[in-house]
């Protein structure tokens, strides 16, 4: 007998030359008569879905356990894999920071807004952003490190839409220079040589003297350390406003979002319309830093033309 030695998967008795036994149609498994009459079907029948075939030389009341733990791993691998593609989409964050032990979720309710809708008007830049926001409004802080914002603060304002911080920022980058311009021509002797220029332009012709004398203070001027002025004091608080910019620039990015964010709650469009509204109203742009830089140097030569 082919079986003879094996157990019934059912009753778990051995087969002998004896035993009247079925085997089953589409796996082969096989069983006594009266126990696959009492089952009714094959003992592994939860397993033909997934492609079993019995095998004579394994034990057959140890395969359906063994499959049936593949299962749950593969199970198990595909909740993994769901997870990280959720991750990688934007639709899962992990705990940020020493007093968060949640991760974020599309549901996730982040003072009134949900973690999706934060996700598609953040955009690329969610994963980086949404776990500080989390964390921010979890433990209540305002300051945290940004290192874009440190080094370059009004580019991260207006790449970041933030008008009304991009608007002070600006203003304060041209007082700064207009103070670097005004008092670095107040130095001797650049003083002297912007004064020689001048007279030479207004003449219409330099003059071999004045040639010579514009040369000789250019010598002077590579020679000798120049004095600091208050325009030197003055610009040394640059240093405070990335300072400054560089802790709170998180936090005001977070209250800038969420007041777009609510702000475009209240229009009561369709879902897919208030989506595709949150993702263009959250992209940044690099127009409002271009034409911000051409706004400095525009005021920089006004205020050079002024000076001089």
């Amino acid at each position: 007998m082919r079986y003879l030695g094996e157990k019934c998967p059912f009753c778990k008795t051995n087969f002998t030359d004896e035993s009247d036994t079925v085997v089953c149609p589409e796996c082969g498994t096989p069983h006594h008569r009266e126990c696959y009459n009492e089952l009714g079907n094959c003992f592994n029948k939860e397993l033909h879905k997934n492609g079993f075939i019995y095998s004579s030389q394994n034990d057959s009341s140890k395969e359906p356990a063994k499959k049936a733990a593949n299962i749950e791993e593969d199970k198990d691998e595909i909740g993994s894999e769901t997870e990280q593609k959720e991750a990688k989409d934007g639709k899962v964050f992990p705990p940020f920071g020493y007093a968060q032990t949640e991760s974020i979720t599309p549901q996730t309710d982040m003072d009134g807004i949900t973690g999706e809708e934060y996700a598609n008007f953040l955009g690329a830049s969610a994963k980086r952003y949404m776990p500080r926001f989390f964390f921010l409004q979890r433990t209540g802080k305002k300051m945290m490190a940004n290192l874009f914002a440190f080094l370059l603060p009004f580019t991260f304002a207006a790449y970041k839409r933030m008008y009304r911080l991009a608007a002070v920022l600006l203003a304060v980058n041209i007082f700064f220079i207009g103070i670097g311009i005004y008092g670095s021509l107040q130095k001797e002797p650049v003083k002297a040589i912007v004064i020689m220029t001048r007279q030479a332009a207004a003449d219409g012709v330099i003059t071999k003297d004045e040639t010579e004398q514009i040369r000789s203070a250019i010598d002077e001027l590579s020679q000798i350390e120049l004095k600091a002025n208050w325009t030197d004091y003055v610009t040394r608080y640059k240093l405070s406003v990335n300072v400054l910019t560089g802790l709170f620039a998180t936090y005001l990015y977070m209250k800038e979002s969420e007041r777009k964010i609510k702000g475009l709650k209240k229009s009561y469009t369709s879902k897919e319309m208030h989506n595709e509204l949150l993702s263009r109203l959250g992209k940044g742009t690099l127009m409002l830093p271009i034409l911000g830089y051409i706004t400095i140097f525009i005021a920089a030569l006004i205020i050079f033309g002024l000076s001089i």
